[in-house]
C-alpha cells in the first residue's frame, strides 16, 4: 500500500473546497431566489472557497507562472476579501 502524500493531499482538498464552492453557487442561483440576503450569503461562502482553492492550486503548482497565474493570485485575495467583508457586514440581517 502506497500511501498518499502531502501534495496529493492537498490537492484532493483543493477539489473538495472548489467542487463544494461550484455547489453552493449553484443552489444560491438555482433554489434560493426569493431570498437575496440567503442567496447572496451563499455565492459569497462559494465564492471564498472557489478563490481559495484557486489561489492555493495556481501557489502549489510548482512550474512557471505566466500571466494568468499572477492575475490569479493578485485578483482572488482582493475577492476573497470582498466576499468576507459582506459576509461579516449581512449576519444579522433580515432573511427577505
Amino acid at each position: 500500500m502506497s500511501g498518499w502524500t502531502p501534495q496529493q493531499i492537498a490537492e484532493a482538498g483543493l477539489w473538495a473546497s472548489a467542487g463544494l464552492g461550484g455547489a453552493l453557487v449553484a443552489y444560491a442561483w438555482i433554489a434560493e431566489r426569493r431570498r437575496e440576503v440567503r442567496r447572496h450569503r451563499l455565492n459569497d461562502c462559494g465564492f471564498v472557497l472557489l478563490f481559495g482553492s484557486t489561489l492555493v492550486m495556481t501557489v502549489i503548482g510548482g512550474g512557471p507562472q505566466d500571466a494568468w497565474d499572477w492575475f490569479v493570485v493578485i485578483v482572488s485575495p482582493i475577492m476573497i476579501a470582498a466576499a468576507l467583508w459582506r459576509l461579516f457586514h449581512t449576519h444579522d440581517a433580515p432573511d427577505r
